[in-house]
């Protein structure tokens, strides 16, 4: 989710976001291949419903067989 520059309120939706990633794994396109690093600015959840996108999104891509893992275990 790409934050707007002043307010800090995510641009894209859930939606836009998992289209985005699964066209970025489809095509190959990652820096290091089936991984992805996902950064969440504190500033973009300061709300509850933002709070509660970035839980959507993570839901959303787990029943999708996307697994999450620590910085530290980037390749």
């Amino acid at each position: 989710m790409v934050p707007r520059p002043k307010s800090g309120v995510p641009i894209q939706t859930v939606e836009d976001m998992i289209y985005l990633i699964e066209h970025y794994f489809s095509g190959k396109r990652t820096v290091t291949e089936n991984h992805l690093v996902i950064l969440c600015h504190d500033e973009m959840f300061r709300k509850s419903w933002e709070e509660s996108e970035l839980k959507q999104l993570i839901d959303m891509l787990r029943t999708k067989g996307f697994k999450f893992g620590n910085l530290s275990e980037y390749p």
